[in-house]
Parts: C-alpha cells; structure tokens; sequence
C-alpha cells in the first residue's frame, strides 16, 4: 500500500503524481503521510530542475526568485562536502514538474544492489546510494532498514536495486574541518 497524504491541507493530494506541469501546492510544503506497511512518512512539494527516477535519491537546493521560496529537486550527484538537503522521490518526474519529495520515515531507495539492514548511505551514482565509505559522500541522517528487494506488504518484492532506508530530513555530509 503505497503513503497516502493525512494532513488536511493536502488530504486530496497523489503523492504519486507523475509529472505535473502546474503547482498544485506551494513549494517547501511539508506533509505527513502514512502507509499500512511502512508506517508514517514526511513529504515535501518540490520543483525537479532534472528529470528524476522513483527511489532516486535527490539534493533539495532552496532559493528565492521575486520574493518567493522554489525548491528545485535533482538526482543527487555526490558533490563532495556540500551539505545539501536530501529527499528521496516518489514517482518518475520530468525536467521542471512538480511533486514530491520524501524527507522522513521509510522509504524506497535505489541502490547498487549491495546492502544489509544497518548500513550507512553514501554516493555511488547519480541518484543512487551504496554502503561503501566514500569521503565527504556521505548521506547522513538515512541508514539502511532492509536488504535489496525485500518484500514489503502491499509492495511485494521492492526490486533488486531497491531497498528501504529510514531518512530523519537527510543532508549530504558538509564540510568536516
């Protein structure tokens, strides 16, 4: 069973949406949601500035335009000690459509194909994380909870690149001196 939104604001919201040329929410918007299997969630409506894939992993970059708040998502490419938000996307999304974004709870996670439950998150490919150290790539905040292509209820297999990771509003490690 996939998160349904449960805040009242954005009850009506697909947090599936594939695509979406207009706005339908102001960006920087954060809901929760819940699922039966995986529990509740933290969802944030974004701007894609590149196309992204479900279960990418995506670098948040905030900024004002006229006075107002845009947040543009793109797969993360792994820039080392950025610092920059992290959310993990919901559903195929094209360049400069809108949708979300996870930011908290568990979530679908692509991955090399290589994991074990309490494992660390770090850049292996654009959008993609692995569990091999890589300096200043680090995701923190987001720790592996399942191994690849686990069933979950209401998903069945997840798929042999994909895995579940617990995210706590996850950012790319910043500089550490």
């Amino acid at each position: 069973m996939p998160y349904n939104a449960v805040d009242q604001f954005a009850s009506g919201a697909s947090l599936y949406d594939t695509g979406a040329a207009a706005a339908k929410f102001p960006l920087g918007l954060i809901i929760r949601g819940l699922d039966q299997s995986l529990g509740g969630g933290e969802f944030m409506y974004v701007q894609f500035a590149a196309a992204a894939n479900a279960g990418d992993v995506c670098s948040l970059l905030p900024s004002l335009a006229s006075g107002n708040l845009t947040i543009q998502a793109t797969p993360w490419v792994g820039t080392a000690v950025a610092g920059f938000q992290l959310g993990v996307c919901l559903a195929t999304q094209t360049i400069n459509s809108f949708g979300w974004i996870q930011v908290a709870g568990l979530a679908v996670v692509n991955t090399n194909g290589v994991v074990a439950v309490g494992d660390r998150a770090f850049w292996q490919a654009n959008g993609t994380v692995f569990t091999t150290l890589t300096a200043s790539k680090q995701a923190l905040g987001m720790s592996c909870m399942s191994v690849n292509n686990a069933t979950i209820g209401g998903y069945g297999a997840l798929g042999a690149q994909k895995a579940l990771y617990m995210l706590n509003n996850p950012q790319a490690q910043g500089s550490i001196t």
